[in-house]
């Protein structure tokens, strides 16, 4: 067999996927423009599960947020609820064969002006940390992923490319209020899968010992 006819039948071969019930690590970074500032670099973490199933030639993905994390920023550090994290609207992606590769070419997740996290504001409630001009900031948030997913080691792995559309909806201080404004964001990142009996829950691990390791792929 010629190397061309090889590589032709390793790209249209049986390519498994990652069936049943898997912890996910994810980690995006980018870069911001402040005003005045110029730009910012941030990191945001999401600990997560997620349910594959297949459905013809696709991989489905249902995922729900466990835990997340932003990195500080300027001083101030956000922070999202248990309350609101246990809301949030379940994301759906379709992941298509492409080459020796799962591809989802963009799926949509995060929500509008309704009122998710039931605490009587519109959006979702985030908690601002910062030594001036801290308070709770009622936001929405559009998010748009691609993702290249691949078997790696055990589990899986996945880069990505992130846009995060965010809209302030109002906040619970003048100050806050004032200095808050809509952003429009680009990251990259990756995220980790590892398999977990089924029946797990959000609140089987801590974030030091999650299935999923904080690594990035090796590929």
């Amino acid at each position: 067999m010629s190397a061309a006819w090889l590589a032709l039948a390793l790209l249209s071969g049986p390519l498994p996927g990652p069936e049943g019930l898997w912890a996910g690590y994810q980690e995006v970074a980018g870069q911001r423009d402040v005003a005045v500032l110029g730009e910012v670099k941030m990191r945001n973490r999401a600990w997560f599960l997620a349910r594959w199933r297949q459905e013809g030639e696709r991989w489905i993905m249902e995922q729900e947020v466990c835990d997340v994390d932003f990195d500080p920023v300027l001083g101030s550090q956000v922070r999202l609820p248990l309350r609101a994290l246990r809301r949030l609207p379940r994301a759906k992606a379709v992941f298509e064969r492409w080459g020796k590769s799962w591809r989802a070419r963009g799926w949509r997740s995060g929500w509008g002006a309704e009122d998710i996290d039931e605490d009587g504001a519109p959006g979702v409630t985030m908690v601002i940390d910062a030594p001036m001009c801290g308070g709770r900031l009622h936001v929405a948030s559009d998010t748009i992923t691609q993702a290249e997913l691949r078997p790696e080691g055990q589990g899986w792995s996945a880069r990505l490319r992130v846009r995060v559309a965010q809209k302030i909806l109002g906040a619970d201080s003048l100050c806050l209020g004032q200095v808050a404004s809509d952003a429009q964001d680009r990251l990259r990142g990756f995220f980790r899968l590892a398999p977990v009996p089924e029946g797990s829950a959000c609140a089987d691990w801590a974030r030091a010992d999650w299935p999923a390791p904080p690594t990035p792929p090796r590929w």
